[in-house]
């Protein structure tokens, strides 16, 4: 990690997994907080979402371990590609589902569907 000032850093670069940007102690970089998980890489229709794979990792800006209804997902850890789910059906964790706008938003997340 690189610290730029003395007690209180104006600056700091780098983490452990990620890369934070900090000025004046505040997160600036990235600008949210993320939370990984995993869900199927394939949108699909409603009848289709049970017999998909979890396979691709993406990341939400929840407040819980999986992504609900607002949440927005992203393709990467530092959040500055929102993903497009093209308003089609996910699976996630063992038997959830959700889908995703062209926005990133999580709508109509269901648990235990499948």
């Amino acid at each position: 990690m690189i610290k730029i000032g003395n007690q209180d850093p104006i600056i700091m670069i780098g983490s452990v997994g990620a890369t934070k940007i900090y000025i004046g102690g505040e997160q600036v970089y990235p600008s949210v907080s993320l939370t990984a998980f995993w869900m199927s890489q394939t949108g699909v229709i409603l009848d289709d979402v049970c017999s998909q794979s979890i396979n691709i990792q993406r990341w939400h800006d929840g407040a819980n371990a999986m992504p609900e209804n607002g949440d927005k997902i992203y393709t990467n850890y530092i959040g500055t590609t929102i993903f497009n789910g093209d308003r089609k059906y996910y699976k996630l964790g063992i038997n959830d589902i959700m889908t995703v706008g062209i926005d990133g938003v999580v709508a109509n997340y269901s648990q235990n569907y499948c």
